[in-house]
């Protein structure tokens, strides 16, 4: 019998190896804690996800350490793209990108009336989110704020 969310492992790990981009898939119970605290202090993996110790997580993540999907996260996939400076445009073309190559080989459950169906239902319909992190030097040094 196949253990929860490990099906949706397997199919994601064929198709993430056929995509390019150099990622490389890693369960996430095979790596170390010191590695895993590192890529939640620079935000590549949230700390929720870094906690699990469990055979269903796993991400694929490039060298340069600019692309990372997480898998079974919150949702089924988690393609992040990053990128330093105003890179938006940028980060957001080549998301999509990735993004396409991947909806070539597995099939993403969708609704005409909800849009893309999530595991997490605050992110049903484009299943979009455009963050950014702003760096404020010296803030610190100002009492006020």
């Amino acid at each position: 019998m196949i253990a929860p969310g490990q099906d949706v492992l397997q199919i994601v790990q064929n198709t993430i190896n056929n995509i390019g981009y150099g990622l490389k898939s890693i369960k996430l119970k095979d790596l170390d804690d010191i590695t895993k605290l590192s890529l939640i202090e620079n935000h590549i993996i949230s700390p929720e996800f870094g906690l699990h110790k469990d055979e269903i997580r796993m991400i694929a993540i490039n060298e340069e350490e600019n692309i990372c999907i997480m898998i079974n996260e919150e949702d089924h996939l988690r393609i992040q793209v990053f990128g330093s400076g105003i890179e938006v445009e940028n980060c957001l073309n080549l998301a999509i990108e990735i993004d396409k190559k991947i909806e070539e080989l597995l099939n993403y459950a969708y609704s005409e009336k909800y849009g893309f169906l999530t595991a997490c239902p605050t992110n049903v319909g484009t299943g979009l989110r455009i963050s950014s992190m702003v760096h404020l030097p010296r803030t610190n040094k100002n009492r006020k704020c």
